[in-house]
């Protein structure tokens, strides 16, 4: 499937600042299901740009901007071509927990196993795996990450603004209301809890009739399983990660993979956020 992409972000200064710094983790790049057309990068004011890669393998996009301004605008357009994976999920079935065994130790998959930031354990998460333990299959791994995939649609309402990009986990295990960012954020702590090795995925979804908002970028939940690697699991939508997920950067939880962050100096920072994103089905190359 081939996509067109396109996200704009705005920061509206109360007062012009007098300068920033940014970085943003808004660049994608090939894998073995994706590939990257046309990538294009707008910044206004218009700043030099410095690129590197991440601790994680994401690829950042630095600037400095010393130019007194009211606004900041960026604004990122490229085309993606998303191929299906080989998902053999009877063989992912056959995985049996014992197989995970050695991956505590494993030195590649520590950081995906630990809690972070974001993901870790609360009263609340507790409350809620005794909730759905009658829902969840544990027969394989794989048995209890689909199912678990599946119980989030039911348990919680996809309510835009009902949390921020701030808010910790145990905020939607309260209201049960969140967005894909809450979702995949309690996920993955279920997930590490059982020791499955887990990732924050950030990027775009092309939207079919699904619960997540079409006009926003999106998150999801990345385990690996034995044998097979890293598979994608959508919380927010009940979907096994396939041709309509764009993936951006990953990321212990949403702290390692903001889409912007920085700091901004002036007599009054205070600022107006709008963002705008556009996922379009395209032609192919």
């Amino acid at each position: 499937m081939h996509y067109a992409i396109s996200h704009e972000t705005v920061y509206q200064y109360h007062k012009p600042i007098k300068r920033c710094v940014m970085e943003l983790r808004m660049q994608p790049s090939d894998n073995h299901t994706q590939a990257i057309y046309g990538y294009h990068l707008d910044v206004s004011p218009a700043v030099p740009l410095f690129s590197y890669m991440d601790w994680l393998g994401n690829r950042v996009l630095h600037f400095n901007c010393r130019e007194e301004t009211n606004a900041l605008r960026i604004k990122v357009q490229f085309d993606a071509e998303i191929t299906e994976g080989l998902l053999d999920e009877s063989s992912l079935s056959r995985q049996s927990w014992s197989s995970f065994e050695s991956l505590k130790n494993s030195r590649d998959m520590i950081d995906w196993l630990l809690p972070s930031h974001y993901c870790s354990s609360v009263p609340e998460l507790v409350a809620f795996e005794r909730d759905i333990a009658g829902e969840t299959e544990a027969r394989s791994p794989w048995h209890y990450v689909r199912s678990v995939n599946q119980t989030f649609k039911k348990h919680f309402t996809y309510a835009p603004k009902s949390t921020n990009v701030h808010s910790g986990i145990q905020e939607a295990l309260v209201s049960r209301m969140g967005v894909c960012q809450d979702f995949s954020h309690i996920m993955i702590t279920l997930f590490r809890k059982k020791g499955i090795p887990a990732r924050y995925v950030s990027g775009y979804l092309f939207h079919n009739q699904d619960v997540s908002a079409p006009d926003a970028s999106h998150a999801w939940v990345e385990v690996y399983i034995p044998g097979q690697g890293w598979v994608g699991l959508d919380p927010t939508n009940d979907l096994v990660v396939q041709q309509r997920h764009i993936k951006i950067a990953i990321g212990r939880d949403y702290k390692d993979v903001p889409p912007s962050k920085g700091v901004f100096f002036g007599d009054d920072c205070q600022h107006d956020l709008s963002v705008a994103v556009s996922v379009q089905q395209a032609q192919n190359q």
